[in-house]
């Protein structure tokens, strides 16, 4: 297609009125393939239900923004069905809830959703991120605790760099500056945590592209004391092995998660067959 067609087109279609109205009532009826509903997009709120009892709102922003094009068409558990089927399953019966690198707060709002008695922490270091999981949490009156910092095993400043462009979600710390990168404000968790929370049900979410190791390392002797359930990103073998040694003589129990087959229970830390595994204190196994 010619670029001036391309680019008319465009622009007609921003001035199609009641878009998100009329993509649900094709949403009831037909699934389109992802090649075409990456096309159908709008801007404003829409919900994402949960279950049959319970919902959230998320803001829309119009073209490029996959993640939530993914939530509107395919539902919450669009990108990572069996770690939310999970995530749902244990935030059902947790008293605080920490969202590590929250992104626009997808884990959280579940979180909020589900269970308002627990304690809901995000934290989110992108700015430009954190003002769209801002929003979200708004339009949806969560009492989410909401941090814009990164966490990691120093407090002060670390560099922080983007991928990808404006629509992109994904950064990651990086120990040296370059052109991309930036400072942004860092904190041990164990400086947010404490001892009081000794005996609560905890919940985590641990996603930080590889900066795993060191946020663990932050918790100090959090990690022994409080023995949070944690939905851990593990990307390859070698983060696994410096995974590990955290969990020694703890008595965890791991599932590896595949995202279009299930989760099966493992070992040790390995790399995911997805994205994350799942750690969870053996006292604190739900059955299914």
């Amino acid at each position: 297609m010619e670029p001036w067609l391309k680019k008319m087109m465009l622009g007609v279609y921003g001035f199609v009125p009641l878009k998100c109205e009329l993509f649900s009532m094709i949403r009831f009826f037909y699934l389109p393939k992802e090649s075409i509903f990456r096309h159908l997009y709008f801007k404003g709120n829409f919900k994402v239900s949960v279950d049959k009892e319970h919902s959230f709102l998320m803001k829309h922003y119009g073209s490029g923004f996959a993640m939530e094009s993914d939530h509107f068409w395919k539902g919450v558990g669009a990108c990572e069905r069996y770690s939310i089927d999970l995530w749902i399953k244990y935030a059902k019966q947790s008293d605080l809830i920490l969202d590590i690198g929250a992104n626009t707060g997808t884990y959280s709002l579940i979180a909020s959703a589900l269970n308002s008695n627990a304690e809901v922490h995000a934290f989110e270091p992108v700015k430009r991120t954190f003002d769209k999981l801002q929003s979200n949490v708004q339009i949806n009156t969560f009492d989410i605790h909401l941090h814009n910092i990164a966490l990691s095993d120093t407090v002060g400043e670390i560099f922080l760099m983007e991928e990808g462009g404006s629509n992109e979600y994904t950064a990651h710390v990086t120990k040296l500056q370059n052109p991309n990168s930036y400072l942004v404000c860092c904190k041990r968790l164990d400086s947010i945590l404490n001892v009081n929370y000794i005996g609560k049900n905890i919940l985590m979410k641990l996603d930080v592209e590889r900066h795993e190791v060191s946020v663990l390392l932050g918790m100090g002797d959090l990690l022994k004391q409080l023995r949070p359930i944690i939905l851990l990103e593990v990307l390859d073998e070698e983060m696994a092995i410096q995974l590990n040694p955290f969990f020694e003589n703890l008595e965890y129990v791991f599932y590896n998660i595949d995202e279009m087959k299930g989760y099966f229970e493992i070992s040790s830390v390995q790399k995911s067959f997805g994205n994350n595994i799942f750690c969870c204190p053996k006292e604190k196994v739900l059955q299914s």
